[in-house]
């Protein structure tokens, strides 16, 4: 499933989008994940080795886009600044610590980040685009994003007050997050099939011809 939007983004050649550039790689990075996750090849590699790692490389992914979609370059140079100081930090922890030391505070710092990046663009889009907000790609990528990780620290907060302490609550869990991934994905592939409008010089919006 991670694969449709990036198939969807082939097929109508819009790939030259810079929103829908990172949300190819994106998918290409979810995909390598569940790869590694469920196949029996891979089924010896202990997933709390390496799925931290994944969780940083998805986490920069999502970061570079919405910092790319935000229009105000003091913002978007302080993000940069943040970036490489928070994955340089956890690199070092990594490379110290492993994999697994404090894995669950830094999942929190990294969802509460793309929660707050999420809103920010989702705000500016309502305000340049807000006639137009749900022809956007960035809109649905931002959309699903936020419905992911917010509902990810929800989780993870309930977790923490002890509601899904046992096998069966984390079978239930892990119900729950599949259920909103699929969710996000869904909102992934309507970012990439959705006919995307742009903005002319005398605000008139317009259908994009790159999408055929």
């Amino acid at each position: 499933m991670p694969l449709a939007p990036l198939f969807i983004i082939f097929f109508r050649r819009t790939f030259l989008h810079e929103s829908l550039t990172y949300l190819m790689i994106l998918c290409i990075f979810l995909f390598i994940e569940q790869l590694i996750f469920h196949l029996p090849q891979f089924s010896s590699i202990d997933p709390g080795l390496i799925q931290p790692a994944f969780q940083l490389g998805e986490f920069v992914i999502l970061f570079l886009l919405f910092r790319a979609a935000l229009q105000q370059s003091r913002l978007k140079e302080l993000l940069s600044y943040f970036l490489i100081s928070f994955v340089s930090v956890v690199i070092t922890i990594f490379l110290n610590k492993g994999f697994d030391a404090y894995h669950r505070n830094i999942d929190i710092a990294e969802e509460c980040v793309i929660v707050l990046l999420s809103i920010l663009v989702l705000l500016q889009l309502i305000r340049n685009q807000y006639m137009f907000i749900f022809q956007s790609p960035l809109f649905w990528i931002a959309g699903g994003s936020l419905c992911f990780y917010l509902m990810s620290l929800l989780i993870e907060f309930m977790t923490g007050n002890g509601m899904f302490t046992g096998k069966e609550k984390e079978n239930e869990k892990a119900i729950l997050l599949l259920g909103f991934s699929i969710i996000r994905l869904i909102f992934y592939i309507i970012a990439a099939a959705i006919q995307q409008y742009k903005k002319d010089d005398d605000g008139w919006m317009f259908l994009s011809s790159d999408d055929g």
